[in-house]
């Protein structure tokens, strides 16, 4: 009996797609991170100790409303919590997802060797995993799907 049958396959497909479409909003924080980065420690000789968490935080908004509108749109249901709670949330789920990011920018910069902007893809990448993981736990988690027209 195959494992991949079709009621199986399903679930799991749809859980790639999402991790994709989270995967293309976070590209978009990536760059707005990086860009952030490059202007507040490059243009203004800005520490990388402070720089960087500016920068994570202008991504994780920028990332919020993307997932809010496109990632997660279908979990939403008649009853969520207004958009401003839903961010709260979502600041609080990244800041993991920022610590983590911050950990390997300086611990890949300072101990590896890396470039600090290499060092913050790595960081980015690793942050997105955890925050994809707690965002579909606790932001966007909807006991009941309701769709929703354009």
């Amino acid at each position: 009996m195959s494992l991949l049958t079709h009621q199986n396959f399903t679930p799991i497909l749809r859980r790639f797609l999402r991790f994709a479409k989270f995967g293309l909003a976070s590209s978009t924080g990536t760059l707005v991170s990086c860009m952030a980065l490059w202007l507040l420690h490059d243009l203004f000789d800005i520490a990388l100790l402070y720089a960087s968490p500016l920068a994570i935080w202008l991504a994780v908004t920028n990332n919020f409303f993307w997932n809010d509108r496109w990632t997660w749109r279908d979990k939403r249901c008649l009853h969520s919590l207004p958009w401003y709670r839903r961010l709260l949330r979502y600041y609080l789920t990244a800041s993991a997802g920022a610590f983590l990011n911050c950990l390997v920018l300086i611990a890949g910069s300072r101990y590896l060797g890396l470039h600090y902007l290499a060092a913050n893809l790595l960081g980015s990448f690793c942050g997105s995993v955890l925050n994809f993981t707690l965002s579909g736990l606790w932001i966007f988690h909807a006991r009941k799907s309701v769709p929703i027209r354009p």
